[in-house]
């Protein structure tokens, strides 16, 4: 079994605003160093730091699935989705 994630994120801000993916993509990657037991708890936590590092982020939504998990006699993929507003 592999531990591959799908990892989907959504986030609302002004028209006008010009946003920096990259700090996204940065606090994705330093999340990702630590391990967690639940997708839950990776959801909520890169969620909050979003919306903690970036004021103008009124909204955010994260998708992770499991694409393989390690579950007995089961095809598929598993996965939580965690929406969180300012």
């Amino acid at each position: 079994m592999d531990n591959k994630l799908d990892f989907k994120c959504f986030f609302f801000v002004p028209n006008s605003w010009n946003f920096d993916y990259t700090e996204l993509l940065k606090i994705v990657k330093q999340r990702m160093q630590h391990p967690a037991h639940l997708l839950e708890t990776l959801a909520t936590e890169i969620a909050s730091e979003i919306i903690a590092k970036f004021s103008i982020v009124t909204e955010v939504a994260i998708s992770i699935y499991k694409l393989h998990p390690p579950i007995e006699n089961f095809e598929g993929s598993v996965g939580v989705t965690y929406k969180l507003k300012r």
